[in-house]
């Protein structure tokens, strides 16, 4: 009975926090995406422009996963996430009916730039990897910030309209509570006057944890089963010689190439190019350190086809030949996650168009930032740099005042962590020393970042 009385109590209040955006009585700023770019938007937005504009709302939407929605690989599931337990989520008048709602949800920033070391088991904790969200924004007045965790349907610039399919948290609490797994899922219709969209990019490989999955969990879970068939694993494929993949097969040969017994494996870095890192000027010096670590570069190599068979993979190769291996690790192609907008705000690619204020073209109130628009390339420097822009655009647009060009790095940086002691770095064309590029990148992969991150300690 109390039970019934706090859902129904939940549910008059979530019907009526909303229905203000609805109706248009706040300034209603909505960010759609939850990792890097998006939270530090959103601090910026409560920090500063809440003191300029009366009854600003910042609106963050993320995604976890829908069976059954039109977007396989990206939609979600959905409820409301509040830092403070009295504020209940809100739900407006539904538009349609939706998919069944499962149980996964997307609840937690992923620090995905350490996944590359947190494969091997034993280097890092979950924790340290999957930050709450919600709790970092408590610091605000609960009025002014919401967190939905619910599928992005469709996109509108003209009527300034988002749809959503949400499920009412209460809902699936009940239906946990009852012994089921799922609740109904409804789709709604959210207004904005400005929209952010940091939905960045997902592997092109579902299985591989290097980006955020359809949930929290989901992304947990993977993460772990990789671990384990790393453990298995006595020879391992690292297929893709950008960054990414540098970075994995160093980690791995650090640990385990030039290891004792048992714990010995041997490293294969493939490449489709004559140099890592597409012939960058530093790819030399890093190609030296992958094999004083231990790692076997094939040049020229790029995976074209794997069978499974007799619990080995075979892997064919571009140029006919044939691998043997326990396990292949892929790092190669991004997804830009932008299903749910229309195609003439994006180019042929899928990655959305920008000017240098980076509005959304033909989109004046919309604005875009991070891998999904990769200026100049997906790099989290970039991001954080372009990031800070955004926000002072949006601030300035609440205000009308003139937006101001969005700047890049004035050099353009990049640091690769070499396993657990080294790096190789430059900004620009300058080389960084290792010991440089190790303090400031290799040491924890920027884990010890994420506590600050989420409670918007550094803006």
């Amino acid at each position: 009975m109390e039970n019934s009385i706090a859902f129904e109590r939940a549910t008059t209040l979530e019907r009526t926090t909303f229905r203000s955006i609805r109706e248009g009585r706040e300034h209603t700023v909505m960010i759609l995406g939850g990792s890097y770019a998006a939270i530090q938007i959103a601090h910026r937005l409560l920090k500063y422009a809440r003191m300029y504009v009366q009854n600003l709302k910042v609106v963050m939407v993320w995604w976890s996963r829908i069976l059954g929605s039109s977007m396989t690989s990206v939609s979600a599931l959905a409820t409301l996430q509040f830092p403070n337990p009295s504020f209940f989520e809100a739900v407006m008048r539904p538009s349609r009916e939706a998919p069944a709602l499962t149980r996964q949800q997307n609840t937690h920033l992923y620090w995905n730039m350490a996944s590359v070391r947190a494969i091997i088991p034993g280097q890092t904790k979950d924790d340290d990897l999957f930050g709450n969200i919600a709790r970092g924004f408590a610091q605000y007045a609960t009025d002014s910030f919401v967190h939905i965790i619910g599928s992005v349907e469709g996109v509108d610039p003209n009527t300034k309209t988002v749809w959503i399919d949400y499920a009412p948290r209460h809902s699936l609490e009940v239906e946990i509570e009852r012994g089921g797994g799922t609740g109904a899922v409804e789709r709604h219709e959210l207004k904005y006057d400005h929209l952010i969209l940091c939905t960045g990019t997902r592997s092109t490989d579902p299985d591989m944890p290097w980006k955020n999955l359809g949930s929290t969990d989901e992304t947990r879970e993977q993460l772990h089963i990789t671990q384990r068939k790393v453990e298995k694993a006595k020879h391992i494929v690292v297929a893709g010689g950008g960054a990414t993949g540098v970075e994995v097969a160093a980690e791995l040969a650090f640990e385990y190439a030039k290891a004792s017994g048992d714990k010995r494996k041997e490293i294969v870095l493939a490449t489709r190019g004559a140099h890592v890192l597409s012939g960058d000027s530093m790819s030399s010096k890093v190609e030296k350190e992958l094999a004083k670590l231990g790692v076997k570069l094939m040049t020229n190599s790029t995976v074209e086809g794997k069978e499974f068979k007799d619990n080995k993979t075979y892997l064919t190769l571009r140029n006919g030949k044939t691998i043997e291996t326990d396990l292949l690790l892929p790092t190669t192609g991004l997804i830009p996650n932008s299903e749910y907008l229309p195609e003439r705000y994006k180019n042929s690619q899928g990655y959305v168009t920008v000017d240098e204020y980076f509005r959304v073209v033909g989109a004046p109130s919309v604005w875009a930032v991070g891998d999904i628009v990769s200026i100049p390339r997906a790099s989290f420097v970039h991001t954080e740099k372009h990031a800070t822009g955004v926000a002072l655009n949006v601030e300035n647009a609440l205000r009308k005042k003139d937006p101001v060009r969005v700047k890049s790095m004035a050099v353009d940086p990049l640091a690769i962590a070499l396993g657990r002691k080294r790096g190789a770095g430059r900004a620009g064309k300058v080389s960084l020393p290792s010991y440089a590029v190790y303090w400031a990148k290799g040491r924890n992969l920027g884990m010890s970042r994420m506590p600050s991150y989420l409670n918007g300690a550094p803006w």
